[in-house]
């Protein structure tokens, strides 16, 4: 593996796990207030 190319894929998976983890954070988080509200609700 080339040290040029290191860097700049290194940034993209970091960029993308960062991306994935906010979004499962915040979809969990809206799936508890729907389910919250829902019962709250009914």
């Amino acid at each position: 593996m080339r040290a040029a190319a290191l860097p700049s894929s290194w940034r993209r998976v970091s960029f993308m796990f960062q991306v994935a983890l906010r979004g499962r954070l915040v979809a969990g988080r809206s799936l508890m207030v729907y389910m919250f509200s829902g019962s709250l609700y009914e």
